[in-house]
């Protein structure tokens, strides 16, 4: 009996080795992640810097092709401006010409008329001027006069002579009128020449304000041709500044995949190293709870003999459960660990082993209700006890979200539960179902302290409260429920 005892002992000391020797590799492993960690967040904070640099460039880019677009809009205004100038100022021009031609038609045919007036007083003024010296001659006798006139008698001579006094009072009627259209006349050309002037003028003025008009037009031309070029590259710029933004965004998601990757490889990880604790723990309690219970197997068994009696009554519940362990590392297993330092209402989803769990029983009345991360401590519980194989059909068929129905399952079925309380972690193993006196929650114990729980929310189902995660032990008394089936 004693190389059994010795034999127990070698073993649960070979096993508690084994596993502290599983959890130096995990923290060599550890300490890569760390280094991957490390450089994953320096990947994700390098690539979050540059793509607020490309948006800044792109919003600066994106001022300076509005600022373009707007010169380019005042420009081509100008070069309207200018064309409707440089047309009006033709057509000024094309008007003044046909004032100047229709000037000079006029100075010629007033030109015309003065020498065909000019000529027809000179006849005249001839015609007078010979008759004047044919009637003025001091010495001509009236015979003579006679014989001008063509008289043959004194009678026809005065008849004559009345005639030519006619011709004269006409002639001298004619000169006035010459005399009124010369003047006329002369206002006329001095009137053609103030046109010509006026013409020449205004033909020059409307020659100067076209060339001016076209300079403008030339100057508005180049300045449109220089706004659009500018437009263009600012258009270039502006799409270069775009493509950079895509580019290092698509890089910032790349290293924040790669961060969630490591992250979820920590956390993996840090599950894992927490379940090889438990387990160690559980190893390391087994192994003295076996040494305590040989000690007194020893013990009563030396008394026995001393004083044989009836045997002591059983304790109100078993020192080793025998499904404990399974169930502790499973809630461990299914939980956020510690270190992930989850919270009521903080959205974190569940474990992806929860939700596997979760899925697999679905079909378990009230878990479709809780997809997809079991925000409910019964739900929880129950999914780690069925999971962990130790009680398949546990809860039965009754809603296991509600505590009373899974409490009341167990006290219903004492050849795989008891029940008892407990008042420090003295009186816990891991794998304790544990439920405060008012029956207003239940975890399960991992050890160490601690325990694997999750946190209803009534009012939005599927959100809120909080899923499965390790924490403190609470509360610190209260009823406990040990698997001994």
């Amino acid at each position: 009996m004693r190389v059994r005892r010795g034999w127990r002992r070698v073993a649960a000391v070979v096993c508690t080795a084994a596993l502290f020797l599983n959890l130096a590799a995990q923290s060599a492993s550890a300490d890569g992640l760390a280094t991957d960690k490390q450089r994953a967040d320096t990947a994700v904070s390098t690539a979050q810097q540059a793509v607020q640099a490309a948006r800044q460039e792109v919003v600066t880019q994106d001022a300076n092709l509005t600022a373009a677009k707007l010169r380019l809009t005042e420009a081509q205004r100008v070069l309207t401006a200018a064309q409707a100038t440089w047309d009006a100022a033709r057509d000024l021009e094309s008007q003044k010409t046909l004032e100047a031609d229709a000037a000079h038609q006029a100075l010629a045919d007033a030109q015309a008329k003065v020498a065909a007036s000019e000529a027809a007083i000179k006849a005249q003024q001839d015609a007078i001027n010979a008759y004047a010296r044919a009637i003025v001659q001091d010495s001509m006798p009236l015979v003579n006069v006679a014989v001008l006139f063509r008289a043959s008698s004194t009678a026809t001579l005065a008849n004559r002579i009345q005639w030519n006094d006619t011709v004269l009072a006409t002639n001298q009627v004619d000169l006035d009128e010459l005399r009124a259209l010369r003047a006329q006349l002369e206002a006329d050309r001095a009137a053609a020449e103030a046109a010509q002037v006026a013409a020449d003028e205004a033909r020059q003025a409307a020659t100067d304000q076209a060339t001016a008009a076209q300079a403008a037009q030339n100057q508005a031309a180049e300045a449109a041709a220089d706004v659009a070029g500018m437009y263009a590259e600012v258009e270039a710029a502006q799409e270069g500044a775009a493509a950079a933004l895509r580019t290092n965004q698509a890089l910032l998601t790349t290293a924040q995949t790669n961060q969630k990757a490591v992250d979820a490889k920590i956390a993996e990880a840090e599950r894992q190293a927490a379940a090889a604790r438990v387990a160690a723990e559980q190893a390391a309690e087994a192994a003295r709870q076996a040494a305590a219970a040989a000690a007194a197997a020893a013990a009563a068994a030396a008394e026995a003999a001393k004083n044989p009696g009836p045997p002591a009554s059983p304790p109100p519940l078993p020192s080793v459960s025998n499904g404990g362990p399974g169930i502790a590392a499973m809630a461990v297993a299914l939980a956020w660990p510690r270190s992930q330092g989850v919270s009521n209402n903080d959205g974190t989803p569940a474990t992806p082993a929860y939700r596997d769990a979760l899925n697999r029983f679905s079909s378990v009345s009230c878990v479709k209700n809780w997809l997809p991360d079991g925000r409910v401590c019964a739900l929880f519980a129950a999914i780690v006890v069925r999971a962990s194989g130790a009680d398949p059909n546990f809860g039965g068929g009754s809603n296991v979200c509600l505590v009373t129905n899974l409490t009341r399952y167990m006290d219903n079925h004492p050849g795989l539960w008891r029940k008892g309380s407990y008042s420090s972690t003295r009186d816990l193993i891991a794998g304790d179902l544990i439920v405060p006196t008012d029956y207003s929650h239940i975890a399960v114990y991992v050890g160490g302290g601690r325990q694997a729980d999750a946190s209803i929310s009534y009012a939005n189902p599927g959100s809120g409260g909080r899923t499965g995660s390790v924490k403190s032990l609470w509360p610190p008394t209260g009823y406990v429920y040990r698997y001994v089936g």
